[in-house]
């Protein structure tokens, strides 16, 4: 029970710091800085798919509710992103290490398994939380590109920094 209040209290603190982060820090018009991803990359590796997409709703939610954003982008891109990384940690995690999937630890792995980790997911939540982005907004191909693609530079380097210096035990 107390590890389920410290991950609540990740996930308030997060979505906190989005909501200033989003309204307080414009570093280019192609570079938005997305720290909510964090959270559900660095839920336990045992956590239920059910409990993760529950987790990633209401952060999403939350999130929604709280910044300047379309209402629902957040949400409508951490569920996708919670839902696949079974997949992505299976993709991109050393095949010797796995005896199941509720074995892996990020904290415990070597950087070399954890790097692709952060980045592969990093690039699918970048690629929906921007492709929608620029379905309601009706950007063109060119700015989503060049938005998607310095947004997702910064926030890999922003998540594996992250994952590898403040959530390591």
């Amino acid at each position: 029970m107390n590890s389920g209040r410290l991950f609540i209290l990740d996930a308030v603190m997060l979505i906190i710091l989005q909501a200033i982060i989003g309204s307080m820090l414009d570093i280019s018009v192609y570079v938005e800085i997305i720290i909510l991803p964090i959270y559900i990359l660095h839920l336990p590796m045992r956590t239920g798919t059910p409990v993760l997409l529950i987790s990633a709703f209401l952060t999403g939610i939350a999130a929604d509710l709280i910044t300047n954003d379309i209402i629902g982008l957040y949400t409508a891109s951490l569920v996708p992103l919670a839902f696949l990384r079974g997949t992505v940690t299976r993709l991109t995690t050393s095949k010797k290490r796995i005896t199941s999937y509720s074995d892996i630890e990020l904290a415990e792995m070597p950087p070399a398994s954890t790097v692709p980790y952060y980045v592969v997911s990093t690039f699918l939540f970048s690629l929906i939380y921007f492709g929608l982005e620029a379905v309601f907004v009706g950007d063109d191909l060119m700015f989503f590109l060049g938005r998607m693609t310095a947004s997702f530079i910064v926030n890999s380097i922003l998540t594996t920094l992250s994952g590898l210096y403040i959530f390591r035990k």
